[in-house]
């Protein structure tokens, strides 16, 4: 068995600014420290393929489904689901830490996976823009990191 070592996957510092009613009225932010996105990240790109293909396989199930109520009713809740496992497998495989001085139940939120998935599903727009953002930036520096080590090993 091999027992190769792990490349260090840099760190992406991501700080989104959110609307003041979030924190009482004071200047309300999300701070996030996330390895990056993308084939560099083996735990991220494993999880992803794993996805595609649970959800390849739903969708075969649910498109046997006779009755249209029924399948429109199962595409939709399974496409709801596939976001919030794509939020849980980006936290999972990329989130180091995160901060937020969101109020939830008017004390600061808690800064934890539970939490970080809740605010993927949230309703409010500048909170589901910040966690998109994050995602794209997170996957954009494992693009470069990429071509960085394919240009490093061509020369």
């Amino acid at each position: 068995m091999l027992n190769l070592p792990n490349r260090e996957i840099p760190v992406v510092k991501f700080k989104a600014d959110l609307p003041d009613f979030l924190a009482g009225g004071k200047p309300c932010y999300l701070k996030v420290d996330a390895r990056v996105a993308g084939p560099l990240n083996a735990a991220y790109s494993m999880g992803l393929d794993q996805l595609s293909l649970s959800h390849g396989i739903a969708a075969e199930v649910i498109a046997s489904t006779e009755d249209p109520e029924t399948r429109a009713r199962k595409r939709h809740e399974k496409t709801k689901s596939l976001g919030s496992e794509r939020i849980g497998l980006f936290y999972d495989a990329c989130i180091l830490t995160w901060e937020s001085n969101i109020l939830n139940g008017g004390k600061a939120i808690t800064c934890d996976r539970e939490h970080f998935l809740a605010l993927g599903d949230s309703v409010i727009p500048e909170i589901a823009k910040a966690i998109t953002d994050l995602e794209l930036q997170c996957r954009k520096a494992g693009e470069h990191l990429l071509t960085e080590t394919e240009n490093t090993i061509k020369n």
